[in-house]
């Protein structure tokens, strides 16, 4: 299972990825999402643990 793990960085949320996959595609385990800073932390989880339902979506 892949674990997802949420922090809000300095322009917004972003996500650290275990999925080699992902990892392989885009040259990196970090990728920004499309919430910005000012985003709550519970409306990021809870949307993006949405739309990734096999994933371990967790707040760091």
């Amino acid at each position: 299972m892949e674990t997802m793990k949420l922090f809000r960085g300095i322009d917004g949320w972003n996500v650290r990825t275990d999925n080699q996959r992902t990892i392989e595609l885009f040259g990196t385990d970090v990728l920004p999402t499309g919430f910005t800073e000012r985003a709550e932390a519970e409306t990021v989880l809870n949307r993006i643990k949405e739309l990734n339902p096999d994933a371990d979506v967790v707040l760091i």
